[in-house]
């Protein structure tokens, strides 16, 4: 039973993973709001990217939208990288575009 059982777990591993979800490139504009939550020298996340339920790290966000509470409209890839940002809970994101909405 237990062959069996970590058969099973190693399988169901196996083939949670692929590479096709490690990047996710949003190459059609989506709307967005640029949140700024704290600095992160004190424990606070620095400018977050909203989209939708989901915060986002960019990582090359402009100075010209380092602005709390505005709402753009942004192309990024997602990196699935969820780094140092936030308490390893933020994802980053390379913007490719941004504007304002």
């Amino acid at each position: 039973m237990y062959k069996i059982a970590v058969l099973f777990c190693f399988t169901l591993i196996a083939t949670s993973c692929s590479k096709e979800d490690a990047v996710v490139d949003r190459s059609t504009p989506v709307e967005a709001r640029i949140s700024y939550d704290g600095d992160p020298a004190v424990d606070g996340c620095g400018f977050v990217l909203i989209v939708g339920s989901e915060a986002f790290h960019p990582l090359n966000l402009s100075e010209d939208f380092q602005v709390d509470g505005i709402d753009v409209l942004v192309e990024y890839t997602n990196t699935n990288n969820a780094g140092p940002f936030c308490w390893g809970s933020l994802v980053s994101v390379e913007i490719h575009s941004i504007e304002l909405f």
